[in-house]
C-alpha cells in the first residue's frame, strides 16, 4: 500500500474511536504497522483474514453477524477479491463473497460509524453493484465516498487498481464524494473536504456528484475534458458518433 493511501486512511483513526483493522496479504508490513501504531493508537481489534483458511468467507460472515460481536466506530478492511458469488438470503441477491463480507461488517459499525474497505474499480458503476447499494440503503447503510488509489498500488501482486469505498449510516441523498489520491500529497485536503462535505469540483480536492451519474473515474475525466472543450468551442455541440455516421464497420 503506497504511503499516500496510508496517510489518507490514517486521518480517520483517533484515540476516541474503537477501531478494527482487518488485514490481508495485500498489506505492506510498513503500512500496516503505521496504521496499527498511529500516534501509539493500537487498534481495539485486529482480524487476520488469512487465519480463517477453509470456507473463510462463510466463517468471516458468521463471526461478524454474531449479535454479541463488538460494535466499532471505525473498521478498516482489506478484503480479498475474485471470490465466488453466492446467494445472500437476507438481501435476496447473488453477490460476490467480498460484498457479503462488507454487508456483515456494516452491521458491526455503530450508528455514527465508518467502514473503509478496498473495492473493485468498477464498483458503483455496474448494474449489480447498483442493485447491491440500493438494498444496502434500504437497511440504512450508504456509500458515502469512492476514493481512487494510485496506479500499481498492488504491484507486483496484481495490476488491479482498487478504490477505497467509504460506507456510513448517514443518508447522503444518493450523492457521493469522489477523489483521486496521487503523489501530490492531496490526502489531507481530500479527507477534510469529505468530512466537511465540501465540494472541490475536481478529483484532487474531491467532488460531490450524483451516484447514478457516476460511471467511473475514467469517464469522469473524459467528461471534464469535454466540458473544457465546450467552453473553448462554444459554437460546436457534442454529438454521439452513431448519430452522425452513415455506417459503422467492425474491423
Amino acid at each position: 500500500m503506497k504511503s499516500i493511501t496510508t496517510k489518507f486512511i490514517s486521518h480517520f483513526i483517533s484515540d476516541e474511536k474503537t477501531s478494527l483493522l482487518i488485514g490481508n496479504d495485500f498489506w505492506e508490513k510498513d503500512s500496516e504497522m503505521f496504521l496499527r501504531n498511529k500516534e501509539k493508537q493500537i487498534f481495539t481489534g485486529l482480524f487476520d483474514f488469512n487465519s480463517l483458511k477453509k470456507d473463510s468467507h462463510k466463517n468471516f460472515i458468521e463471526y461478524f453477524q454474531n449479535e454479541d460481536s463488538k460494535k466499532y466506530d471505525l473498521i478498516i478492511a482489506e478484503l480479498p477479491f475474485g471470490l465466488k458469488k453466492s446467494h445472500n438470503e437476507e438481501l435476496n441477491l447473488s453477490i460476490a463473497a467480498n460484498w457479503e463480507m462488507i454487508y456483515a461488517l456494516l452491521k458491526s459499525i455503530k450508528s455514527g460509524g465508518t467502514l473503509l474497505v478496498g473495492i473493485e474499480p468498477n464498483f458503483g458503476t455496474t448494474h449489480k453493484s447498483k442493485q447491491f447499494l440500493k438494498l444496502l440503503s434500504e437497511k440504512s447503510f450508504y456509500l458515502s465516498a469512492l476514493i481512487e488509489t494510485p496506479q500499481n498500488i498492488l504491484a507486483p501482486l496484481t495490476t488491479l487498481q482498487p478504490n477505497i469505498a467509504i460506507f456510513t449510516k448517514q443518508n447522503n441523498e444518493e450523492k457521493i464524494f469522489i477523489s483521486s489520491l496521487d503523489e501530490t500529497d492531496n490526502e489531507e485536503i481530500a479527507f477534510n473536504n469529505f468530512i466537511k462535505n465540501k465540494n472541490g469540483n475536481n478529483l484532487i480536492e474531491g467532488d460531490i456528484i450524483e451516484l447514478n451519474n457516476f460511471k467511473g473515474f475514467y469517464n469522469y475525466r473524459i467528461n471534464k475534458k469535454t466540458e473544457k472543450l465546450q467552453t473553448q468551442y462554444k459554437e460546436f455541440k457534442v454529438e454521439k458518433i452513431k448519430n452522425i455516421s452513415t455506417e459503422i464497420n467492425i474491423t
